[in-house]
């Protein structure tokens, strides 16, 4: 309770911030534990992007159990964790993966950025459905880290390269439509319990 708390806090004061004037940054400070800290402005806008917040917000789920259920009544299973996390700032997702990689605009690996999903065959390698989607939280070169929630490890962070069971069900990789990636709610809605 306490951690989402304070993320909640934290971004809204982030969110705050963002809106001071330029005119204003080089003066601009925030009271914070009763202390003043200086604020460069440009920094905060270029720094913390939106997928930045997708993902730390994902992260304060890593270790809940599959299917794990949240406030709201909704259980985080593969695509339910995805639209989730990505819900709470302002981005509408579909409910299955299926449907989730039809929503997306296909890009290829070597084209693949943090904030993309990848999609993976379910359970059986003899099908090409999508049956399981994870989101990219890092690419450097051919080392790419997803976030996602699995059957049987729970919601976890874990390179694509290393992993034996997912490398091979490798189906495809998106990108969120431009509209959905533009439009953004003034405060996330994290829930405090």
């Amino acid at each position: 309770m306490g951690t989402r708390l304070l993320i909640g806090f934290k971004l809204a004061l982030l969110f705050t911030i963002t809106t001071v004037s330029a005119q204003n940054a080089e003066e601009t400070a925030v009271a914070v534990d009763s202390l003043s800290y200086p604020i460069d402005l440009v920094k905060i806008e270029t720094s913390v992007s939106r997928i930045d917040s997708i993902i730390n917000f994902g992260k304060t789920y890593l270790g809940k159990p599959y299917r794990f259920q949240v406030a709201d009544g909704r259980r985080l299973d593969c695509s339910g964790f995805i639209q989730y996390i990505h819900k709470e700032f302002g981005v509408a997702l579909p409910g299955t993966s299926a449907s989730q990689a039809n929503f997306v605009e296909k890009t290829t690996m070597d084209q693949l950025q943090q904030g993309d999903l990848i999609f993976f065959q379910g359970r059986s390698r003899k099908s090409n459905r999508v049956g399981h989607v994870a989101l990219v939280t890092k690419v450097e070169g051919n080392h790419i880290e997803m976030m996602h929630s699995t059957n049987s490890r729970g919601i976890i962070i874990e390179t694509l390269n290393d992993s034996s069971y997912f490398t091979p069900r490798l189906l495809f990789a998106g990108k969120l439509p431009k509209k959905e990636s533009s439009t953004l709610l003034s405060t996330p809605n994290i829930p405090i319990n």
